[in-house]
């Protein structure tokens, strides 16, 4: 009895794996450097565990931990830039970001957040900016277009990551 596997399934499963990589290891593609050493990883992932609970501030130092093992990660400025943001260091965000930008051109959740960022410190044409990058990267980013709608004056809470 043989067993016959549709051509279709066998094409699925490599895009499958790799996808799985991506999830697994969010620390993607676009990265200027080589490998990531475990510890590299599990700093990164205790920065995201520890943002994911509030505590902002060892966040930040498990990034910058992460970022002395393994310099030049897009994801690495993009997820510190997010912590200063949530303590409310927005200048300090917005540097983040920048290096995220610069290391990723096409971050788009980087342009949202530094629009975000930009908004907070009342800049709304940096803010737009931003923003419109955001869109013209990925046209169907949802948080982009609603962070752009916000007027200035407007303490509504951003829609981002």
């Amino acid at each position: 009895m043989a067993i016959r596997i549709k051509m279709n399934t066998i094409c699925i499963i490599p895009v499958l794996m790799t996808q799985l990589l991506f999830i697994a290891m969010p620390l993607s593609a676009e990265q200027k450097t080589g490998t990531v050493t475990r510890e590299a990883v599990n700093s990164f992932q205790q920065g995201r565990f520890y943002h994911d609970r509030g505590d902002y501030q060892r966040a930040v130092k498990e990034y910058d931990r992460f970022m002395e093992i393994a310099p030049g990660r897009a994801d690495a400025h993009y997820r510190r830039g997010l912590a200063y943001y949530s303590l409310g260091e927005l200048d300090r965000a917005v540097r983040d970001l920048d290096q995220a930008i610069e290391i990723n051109p096409t971050h788009t959740e980087a342009y949202n957040l530094r629009g975000v960022a930009y908004h907070g410190l009342g800049d709304p044409a940096q803010a737009i900016k931003n923003y419109d990058k955001a869109i013209k990267l990925r046209a169907n980013f949802p948080e982009a277009y609603n962070n752009r709608g916000l007027p200035m004056s407007d303490s509504a809470t951003w829609r981002g990551d």
